[in-house]
This record gives C-alpha cells, sequence and structure tokens, in this order.
C-alpha cells in the first residue's frame, strides 16, 4: 500500500460563549484557561466551553474510501463520555464524543467543541485530554508517525484545560450590599440606643391608699402608666429599648410617661432621676431625684397616688 500521509493538526480559535481568559501552547500541546461561577438568583453560569479547529490535508488517498475516527480521551488513554464533557462536531452534537473526518469529502477544516459538565464547575480543576485513532482505514502516517496497527495510538492533540472556580459577581454585589446595609442598620440601632439610654435608677414605687406597686427599671428606656393595656412593637423596642406598661383605673385622665434624667443638681450634689411628663394630672415637680417622692393628682377625679424611685 503506499504510503499516505495524513495531516491532523489542532488550531486555537477564539470562544464563543466560555468565559475563557487566554489560551497558551506547552510543548506543542494547547492549554486553555476558563473561569465558571456557581449560579445564584438570575444570573446564571453560561456554558463553559472550548473551541478549535482541526485542519486535516490529505494526500494519495484515492484508495481510501472510508472515514477516520477519533475519540475524545482523557490522558490514559480513556473515552471522555458526555456526563463528563460533550463533544461538539461542526455544531452538531456527537452521541460517543467521537469525530468522523472522510478523506473523500475535501473538508480543510473540522470544526469542535468540548462542552464541560456543570458538575465538575465546583472547583478548580486541570483537564488533559487528547483525540485517540480508534478506527484507521488505512492511513500508515499521521504528521509524518508511522502507525502501529497493534497498539492504539494517540495523536499529537493535547489539549490541557483549566478551568478555575470564581466567585458569582452577582452574588458578591449581593453579599456586600447586605453587608453594608447590616452594618448601617447596626449602626443606627447604636446611634439610636445611645440617644435612648436607661433608667440610671433601679426601681419606681406607686403608692396609694390601698396598696404600692414596684416596677423593676432594669434595662427600661421609659415607663407608661396607662389605664388599657398596650405593648410595644418589636422595632420599637429595638431602637428606643424597652417601655413598661403599667395598666391602673387612676390614669384615667391620659397616660402619664417616665423617662430617665441624669445628673440632676441636688443640695447634696448630682443624682440620677427621673422625669414625668402628666397631662390632665397636677404634678408639683416633674423631675423626681433618687429617695424623693412626688404626688400626683388627677384632676378629675382628685385621686393622688405617690411616685418615688429607688
Amino acid at each position: 500500500m503506499k504510503k499516505i500521509v495524513f495531516g491532523l493538526l489542532v488550531i486555537v480559535t477564539i470562544l464563543t460563549s466560555a468565559s475563557c481568559k487566554n489560551e497558551y501552547d506547552v510543548d506543542g500541546a494547547t492549554t486553555f484557561k476558563t473561569e465558571s461561577f456557581r449560579d445564584f438568583l438570575w444570573k446564571k453560569q453560561p456554558p463553559v466551553e472550548i473551541e478549535a479547529i482541526i485542519n486535516t490535508e490529505f494526500s494519495e488517498c484515492e484508495n481510501i474510501d472510508k472515514p477516520l475516527i477519533l475519540q475524545l480521551c482523557d490522558d490514559n488513554a480513556q473515552a471522555i463520555t458526555p456526563d463528563v464533557a460533550q463533544l461538539y462536531v461542526n455544531d452538531k452534537k456527537s452521541e460517543n464524543n467521537t469525530i468522523i473526518i472522510d478523506p473523500t469529502s475535501n473538508v480543510k477544516e473540522t470544526h469542535i467543541k468540548i462542552v464541560l459538565n456543570k458538575s465538575l464547575l465546583d472547583h478548580t480543576r486541570t483537564f488533559a485530554w487528547n483525540l485517540q485513532v480508534v478506527d484507521n482505514p488505512g492511513f500508515e502516517k499521521i504528521n509524518d508517525r508511522a502507525l502501529d496497527k497493534k497498539e492504539p495510538w494517540i495523536a499529537d492533540t493535547e489539549l490541557f484545560w483549566k478551568n478555575k472556580n470564581v466567585a458569582n459577581s452577582l452574588r458578591v454585589g449581593t453579599d456586600t450590599t447586605l453587608i453594608i446595609l447590616l452594618i448601617a442598620f447596626v449602626v443606627i440601632v447604636f446611634l439610636s440606643r445611645m440617644n435612648n439610654l436607661p433608667f440610671g435608677v433601679k426601681r419606681l414605687y406607686l403608692v396609694n391608699d390601698c396598696a404600692q406597686r414596684t416596677i423593676k427599671l432594669k434595662g427600661a428606656g421609659r415607663v407608661v402608666l396607662t389605664r388599657s393595656k398596650k405593648k410595644q412593637s418589636f422595632f420599637q423596642q429595638l431602637f428606643k429599648r424597652k417601655t413598661i406598661f403599667v395598666t391602673d383605673d387612676f390614669f384615667s385622665s391620659g397616660d402619664v410617661l417616665v423617662e430617665p434624667k441624669f445628673r440632676i443638681t441636688t443640695e447634696s450634689g448630682k443624682r440620677n432621676g427621673i422625669r414625668v411628663t402628666a397631662r390632665n394630672y397636677y404634678l408639683a415637680n416633674n423631675v423626681i431625684v433618687k429617695d424623693e417622692e412626688e404626688v400626683i393628682e388627677n384632676l378629675e377625679t382628685n385621686d393622688k397616688i405617690i411616685i418615688k424611685i429607688q
């Protein structure tokens, strides 16, 4: 049989839908570098793929009428199955990841595309793949190398593919925005709570002719003396500290607000106390210091109640 020369050369082309950054040659092999990211919300990872052109030149091929078949394999000559990577030949899916080149078609270029399975994109991976001769109808040489029919020969078409897993830009932007908003929220809460300090005294006493009530003020920012039951919302407690609601029929003329007041100047020095805001009530002094007491009078009922702190 005449010696027939078959030239097979893989040439890198520009990637269309892959995130390929660059490619370079290592000892005659083509190396691709791609990047991929995990899906997040509407930003999905497009197919990670590489594309190349197989240039074929035939001479003295009049005696060969069957195609040359190449198989996509790993560096151990094991076939790459479609569940690992899908091979496309001239934009058509190859069912078995094979390439069929017909010497009688006079086709000088065969376009191939390899699409990596998404399950392999979670981590940085390096692949070393080849195109292996599966069926040779009679070619004695490929790239001026003799073919040994007793042992399958790996063609000089190594493809080194390095895929790096990177952060999804939408995820990074979302996380950054959330962190900024969280920091801003914490700062606002902190400043708001600093503007609404808790009581500097421990207890508030309400005393009348019938009974005495003791209200513990630890951690609270204000006390509301009211006739009807009320509740504080979560955000009010978060921003303005806890409000203690004290229900008593005495406060029939409206609510009485008790707030902390600090560094009150007295004859014995500066002391902590409270400030009482009471409409429709008579109160001789609305600022009460520790160990002192004041009388609140309901102007509608003329009932009286003593308020003091400790």
